[in-house]
């Protein structure tokens, strides 16, 4: 049960290398093995998957727990192998392991990864000593294990990673059928990424996951939590991340093929669809299993707070009506799965959000200063937009206080959003956003957001006095070309008034008028804009 995503020299492989190291106590425990990747490229990460390949054709899952263990204890590299070991770590043996001296009838073993500091003309690599203890049950079913990982850094021409404060604990219990049931623990204090060409760095911190796989009345249940303390990219982020899932039942015969299917060896040098053909009978082997079970994954808790207010959501995903037979037909099954997603988020959280997009925007306008009252009025404006938006097209509902949103899925009665029927969204859909009473001539994708006036910066002359004095109508259509440092070009007349004198003051004002540029994936651009001016009864001026 591998608990991390793979990436090339990252704490993915080391720690693969590990568990192979001390018999993939875990690798082959309660979950559903993940995707096989392709070997990582570079001298560490080929020599890491050459490490764990052959030690776990050293050590066949079909052997007892200690003899796998005592096996590794005379194991020898291939010269390929011990070469490419070799380049990376010179003389230094890359891992050692060694039985302690017991008494209390369990046999145990400490297991370490030496340290590394590697570099070449890509990049570098450097990762404190890994030791892993473990402790083997008298009856042999039962694995109890722990290690910790102080510190890695690697970097190459793309990114730096520096992670800090791994450790991780678990156990895992083999049945007298062979199933493997257990659980393990892992945190990290951070993992940061920061790419070497500039950008923001991503930062998670505090990070903590539990993954279980237990049995109760004979149904198998597995259980899996996250939390992460804060997320951050650049300067700001979410923190309190929490994810708390549940799936099963599940039977006992489904988990046997899939920890059969899951542990079948695949050749060094395998293709990306010799590898998809592995996966393949594992997914339809879980599908099976959980059309014969009744299987439900429950989210009990989705939650993550941004500046102090938190959204929450629970829900849960099924199949109804399937047949195994469905198993064998993707859009089949598909058509078969009913989901309930419940979310509720407070109306502050809005208003946390439109803040922070606004002082983004303010700051890009004025060198990087962010004046409060500027802040304020646009935030409002945004507030205000994204609100009525969300409102009228039925993606939220208030309540009270709060935001409310109920999202419902059938394969046979499509996505419902807080009761109305709503469409999947379509892969590259682009949507227009505005701000305020600025619209843009050109649709902007949901990364955009149209530039604004700076009210105290923008005054256009009074309407003609014969106009103000009979309260006649007045309107005009003014176009205009703001560019990424708010200034103006290109302002023409679009639609004239009955005032042609009126229309011609208003073009010069228009052209002093200073903007909130638009900012499209957070940075400011050029953006047309159409500016119609239409007099409201009783009013001296626009």
């Amino acid at each position: 049960m591998n608990p991390f995503p793979r990436r090339r020299l990252s704490a993915v492989t080391m720690a693969a290398a590990m568990a192979a190291l001390c018999l993939a106590a875990w690798a082959d425990a309660a979950v559903p093995p993940a995707a096989p990747r392709p070997a990582p490229a570079g001298p560490v990460g080929a020599a890491m998957t050459a490490l764990v390949q052959e030690l776990s054709a050293a050590t066949p899952t079909s052997m007892p727990v200690q003899q796998r263990l005592d096996a590794l204890l005379q194991f020898r590299h291939s010269p390929a192998t011990a070469a490419l070991l070799e380049n990376i770590y010179g003389s230094t043996p890359a891992w050692t392991l060694s039985r302690l001296p017991s008494a209390d009838g369990a046999a145990h073993y400490r297991g370490e990864l030496a340290a590394l500091h590697y570099s070449d003309a890509n990049g570098s690599t450097d990762w404190a000593a890994l030791p892993i203890t473990l402790a083997v049950s008298g009856d042999g079913r039962t694995v109890t294990y722990s290690g910790s990982w102080p510190s890695l850094a690697s970097v190459d021409k793309t990114v730096r990673i520096d992670m800090r404060g791994l450790t991780l604990a678990g156990q895992q219990q083999r049945a007298a059928d062979q199933l493997s049931l257990g659980s393990v623990s892992v945190d990290l204090a951070s993992m940061a990424f920061e790419p070497v060409s500039g950008g923001p760095r991503f930062v998670m911190e505090g990070i903590h996951n539990d993954s279980s796989m237990d049995e109760q009345a004979g149904r198998l249940g597995i259980g899996y939590q996250l939390a992460v303390r804060r997320i951050a990219v650049g300067g700001d982020g979410v923190d309190n991340l929490k994810l708390v899932t549940r799936f099963g039942p599940l039977d006992r015969a489904s988990m046997l093929e899939l920890q059969a299917l899951g542990q079948r060896p695949l050749a060094t040098g395998a293709s990306v669809q010799q590898r998809q053909a592995q996966l393949a009978p594992v997914l339809k082997a879980l599908a099976r299993g959980v059309i014969r079970s009744g299987s439900v994954l429950e989210i009990d808790e989705l939650s993550a707070s941004f500046h102090g207010q938190t959204i929450r959501a629970s829900g849960r995903l099924s199949l109804d009506k399937a047949v195994e037979a469905d198993a064998d037909n993707l859009p089949a099954l598909v058509n078969k799965l009913v989901g309930r997603l419940d979310l509720k988020a407070p109306l502050a959280l809005l208003t946390a959000v439109s803040t922070t997009m606004a002082e983004l925007q303010v700051r890009a306008a004025n060198q990087g200063v962010a004046a409060p009252p500027a802040v304020a009025q646009l935030a409002a404006t945004i507030n205000d937009t994204l609100l009525g938006k969300m409102v009228s097209s039925g993606l939220v509902r208030v309540d009270g206080d709060l935001l409310v949103t109920d999202i419902v899925y059938s394969g046979s009665g499509g996505l419902r959003i807080n009761g109305k029927a709503a469409s999947l969204p379509a892969v590259g859909s682009k949507r227009s956003s505005a701000a305020g009473n600025v619209s843009s001539t050109a649709g902007g994708a949901p990364s955009m957001l149209q530039a604004r006036r700076i009210e105290g910066r923008c005054t256009l002359p009074d309407y003609p006095a014969d106009i103000v004095k009979e309260d006649t109508p007045l309107s005009l259509t003014l176009r205009l070309l703001v560019k990424a440092d708010g200034s103006v070009r290109h302002v023409t007349l679009a639609a004239a008034s009955t005032r042609p004198a009126y229309d011609q003051a208003v073009l010069a004002a228009a052209a002093r008028c200073a903007y909130l540029p638009a900012l499209r994936n957070g940075q400011p651009v050029d953006v047309p804009v159409a500016w119609k001016i239409v007099r409201e009864t009783g009013s001296t001026r626009p």
